[in-house]
């Protein structure tokens, strides 16, 4: 599976986001964060 990004946590848990599920925050869930994947933490 390929993930669009990943993320560890400050209490060490790694979120991983696919591209399909991104697709679905940012278009049903989270309208506001479309166009601000640059953001993403490092």
């Amino acid at each position: 599976m390929e993930y669009l990004f990943e993320i560890k946590t400050p209490l060490n848990v790694t979120v991983r986001i696919t591209e399909n599920y991104w697709n679905y925050i940012i278009n049903f869930k989270h309208r506001p964060i479309t166009g601000k994947e640059h953001f993403q933490i490092k």
